[in-house]
């Protein structure tokens, strides 16, 4: 599904490139509108795969976009303004009635002091101007409503403030809003004291800066009044749970988000800045490479590398954007490509893809293309990559001594990706690893926000390595499983098996038929012991190669696994190795994966099932994606008796299904998507080599099942788009259609149709329940009318109404401008289209309209997607 999944991302980054630059054109004098045109492919990937993963059943590309659409200009708000715009006004705090709260960018109009108390109330307004609202201020806040800047101006003046917005706490009469002879209570929007606010400065505000802001990180005395100057160098986005408290007679955190600061100097310490509970709101405000003032925190007790600090009630927070902060020269400056260029040995041969930032890092985050590994390199944040899993190894947990004696440990995940241009180890820490659990070898994922380290030295190289945690932000997006790839028909892009084989392709989707299974054992080398051909009547005389008396079929291809990872576990082994934790009581049944060359564990007659597959142009074979084939749980697999058990792998052979394979070497890993309301026929000619010629014979053979052979069949040919086909001709007579169990029919002579593509469809017009024949070629000049060939039928398509097949499955209601097309009659004229004859054509082209027709093999992969694995094309 890779080439899939990079074929929509760069339609949709293009698609969105214009659409906004059209928006700009629409509206020049808008500030921004241009620049919003450029969307970086990481947002788009990213966002792309989360929208799929939300529509397993499928969407279009139009529905895609729009949602996309509407992200990105949240997504881009947030990005230039560091709130979201659907916060930003007043009047939305006028609008609600709820405890909804809004994030507010206002500047300060008027204050005044309240009578009989210490602290002020401040009148505030926004860009739009229509509404005023009222803000009671915290005590704290009281020394800088009352500041006097150098000049003996206002420094509160005009003063711009962003905060979280509580639920006001009158109810507004908005009809009585501009009659000042009502109480002001009454009429403007009051809002309680709320320690979520910050002081916005700007480039005017040096001489303020440089006064109330002069301390460094490394003069600081433990009882001093701490005021900081400090940039933000990371934001985390994850709300962890926390049990730290400030004083025991307190309740414990119940959630904290760090904020990760540096002051101007360069042997700065790290700094930690802990919210917690509803400070965490202001998690949204802040953004990286800004800079605050802190004024007056509290410092927590922390390691001996590093300095914590929390907001107590008097704690004030100042913020500046990172643009004002460098034209008043209050910014960090940037030492790091002075101190390359004098120390050859660290600089690097390969170009970097983006400016570095003053500490000497690369925010990727709006780098326009697509990152590959070839372009990393040292000290990169918000990192994308796309690429194939080649490699997964064991949890590797990282422990370290602190200097309290303490023993810390972190579990440590690591995969090796691959692109076109390289491969690369990337380890996950923590919870961001736990994801990559369930990834297998082969299937192509999506990791989201890593992180390169700084260079380190070992031996006489210099390296450097690739990081994903909780911190970073990172996430895993595995696009092998995404089954709306599958399902939506804008997006399928089906490669016949001999192109994938010729072609190599590691990565592709196929549409084909189950043609039977084989049972295989470990050993030294794979062995063959059994398959679907043992079980029938005509091959009674081959002796399988396996005994089923010493051990059934479900001891042999069913084993426990551990629930998080689903890999087989050892007996008596209480730790997974590979997920890193206690096993316990997560333990389920599940189809034997086929072992790898590496695997320790394993005795000679545990076994697994392959299944093989053809599409018409060639076979593979697949393992894997028995729940969903069989449509039964391994538990309830292993309850059932040894002949239900072959009987249900047997009913398997014919179901046609829809699958994406992604290949390494001889291996394939993949999703498998099914479709309901499978007929239980199975075409066997036309196949995709017939040619059939106008005026010849046209032979078409089937097989049933036990349970359709006493079914009546019609038959009908198509052509035209395959996603929206035409009905040519009913072949069969609908007052008399054919027995099913008769598995042949002649067509004779073939009419004189115009060369090109068509298929046929056996199955019953009254459930719906239908069976497709691959396309094939007909020859014909397309000069000759219709020919007799059944008996007089009802008009096709004669309102315009088509069938539409998603895939030579299943048919589906549909509609073609193309109405009235000539079908095949008696009299060998087109027939008149006629409503009556209309509607009863539509309902035979329409499975949805008779009753459902559900067989053991429809049952078995009516569902959603599952991974697989197929091997030797």
């Amino acid at each position: 599904m890779g080439n899939a999944f990079e074929d929509l991302v760069k339609s949709i980054q293009n698609r969105l490139h214009t659409l906004f630059l059209i928006k700009a054109d629409r509206d020049p004098k808008r500030n921004g509108v241009t620049q919003s045109a450029n969307i970086p492919w990481s947002w788009v990937a990213v966002n792309v795969a989360e929208v799929l993963s939300e529509y397993p059943t499928g969407l279009t590309e139009t529905v895609l976009l729009s949602i996309l659409e509407v992200m990105w200009k949240k997504a881009f708000i947030k990005r230039s303004k560091g709130f979201d715009k659907n916060f930003n006004t007043i009047q939305a705090v006028y609008d609600s009635n709820t405890d909804e709260k809004f994030i507010l960018e206002v500047t300060v109009k008027s204050w005044t002091l309240l009578h009989g108390a210490k602290n002020y109330q401040i009148t505030v307004i926004d860009e739009t101007d229509t509404r005023e609202l009222d803000i009671y201020m915290h005590p704290k806040f009281n020394p800088w409503i009352t500041y006097r800047c150098a000049n003996q101006t206002s420094f509160f003046s005009n003063r711009k403030i962003r905060m979280i917005c509580p639920a006001k706490a009158n109810a507004p009469i908005t009809s009585k809003y501009n009659d000042e002879a009502f109480p002001r209570k009454y009429r403007v929007a009051l809002i309680r004291p709320t320690h979520l606010l910050l002081l916005i400065l700007d480039r005017h505000d040096q001489t303020f800066v440089r006064q109330e802001f002069p301390d460094k990180i490394r003069d600081l005395r433990p009882t001093q009044v701490c005021r900081l100057w400090l940039k933000i160098i990371h934001v985390e986005t994850t709300v962890h749970t926390s049990t730290a408290t400030v004083d025991p007679e307190q309740a414990p955190k119940a959630e904290r988000t760090d904020l990760y600061l540096v002051d101007m100097s360069s042997d700065c310490v790290p700094v930690v800045l802990s919210l917690y509970d509803q400070q965490t709101e202001l998690v949204s405000i802040f953004r990286r490479n800004d800079y605050i003032g802190l004024y007056h925190p509290v410092r927590q007790q922390s390691v001996a590398d590093e300095v914590s600090f929390e907001c107590s009630n008097e704690t004030v927070l100042f913020l500046m954007p990172e643009k004002e902060a460098q034209e008043a020269g209050l910014a960090k400056v940037n030492l790091m490509s002075t101190f390359v260029e004098s120390q050859p040995s660290l600089s690097d041969p390969k170009n970097d893809i983006m400016e570095r930032d003053e500490e000497g890092f690369m925010d990727c985050s709006n780098y326009l293309s697509r990152i590959y590994i070839k372009d990393l390199t040292h000290c990169m944040l918000n990192v994308t990559l796309y690429g194939k899993v080649v490699g997964l190894a064991n949890c590797n947990p990282f422990i370290k001594k602190n200097s309290n004696g303490t023993v810390q440990k972190m579990d440590r995940f690591a995969l090796r990706l691959a692109d076109s241009t390289g491969m690369m180890d990337v380890t996950l820490w923590e919870d961001a690893g736990r994801d990559s659990r369930k990834i297998k070898l082969g299937q192509y994922v999506l990791l989201d926000c890593l992180a390169t380290s700084d260079k380190h030295a070992v031996g006489n190289r210099q390296v450097w390595y690739v990081n994903g945690s909780v911190v970073c932000g990172t996430r895993t997006f595995n696009i092998s499983t995404l089954s709306c790839l599958l399902t939506s028909t804008s997006f399928r892009s089906i490669v016949p098996l001999w192109h994938a084989k010729e072609t190599e392709n590691d990565q592709f989707q196929v549409e084909g038929t189950i043609v039977g299974w084989e049972l295989y054992l470990k050993s030294s080398e794979d062995q063959f012991v059994f398959c679907d051909e043992y079980t029938r009547e005509s091959t009674k005389s081959i002796i399988s190669k396996v005994d089923f008396m010493d051990y059934s079929l479900s001891a042999r291809i069913i084993t426990r696994a551990h629930g998080e990872c689903l890999l087989p576990q050892p007996p008596n082994k209480e730790n997974c190795d590979f997920c890193g934790c206690l096993v316990g009581h997560d333990v389920i049944d599940i189809f034997r994966p086929k072992p790898g060359k590496s695997d320790k564990y394993g005795r000679d007659w545990e076994g697994w099932i392959e299944w093989r597959l053809d599409d018409g142009t060639s076979q593979c074979k697949f393992y894997g994606g028995e729940e969903t084939l069989l449509n039964i749980t391994a538990h309830n697999f292993k309850t059932m008796t040894h002949r239900s058990q072959i009987q249900l792998l047997n009913s398997v052979i014919g179901v046609p299904i829809l699958c994406s394979l992604s290949m390494k070497f001889v291996l394939l890993a993949g999703v498998i998507s099914a479709l309901s309301q499978v007929s239980a026929v199975t075409i066997v000619t036309p196949w995709a080599q017939s040619v059939w010629t106008a005026g010849g014979h046209g032979e078409i053979t089937w097989n049933a099942s036990a349970t359709d052979a006493t079914l009546k069949c019609d038959i009908y040919m198509l052509n035209g788009d395959f996603k929206n086909s035409n009905i040519v001709a009913q072949i069969t007579d609908p007052a008399t259609p054919v027995d099913c169990s008769a598995g042949k029919y002649d067509m004779y002579p073939l009419n004189d149709f115009a060369s090109g593509q068509y298929w046929i469809r056996i199955g019953q017009a009254s459930t719906g329940n239908w069976a497709y024949s691959s396309a094939f070629q007909f020859n014909g000049n397309g000069t000759s009318k219709p020919q007799s060939v059944v008996q007089p039928i009802a008009t096709a398509a004669g309102n315009g109404t088509t069938v539409t097949v998603p895939t030579p499955v299943a048919a589906t209601n549909g509609t073609n401008n193309a109405a009235n097309k000539p079908v095949l009659t008696a009299s060998g004229t087109t027939a008149k289209p006629s409503s009556i004859d209309a509607n009863k054509s539509a309902t035979s082209a329409t499975p949805d309209s008779g009753a459902s027709m559900v067989s053991i093999n429809t049952a078995a992969v009516a569902l959603g997607a599952i991974a697989a694995m197929a091997f030797a094309l």
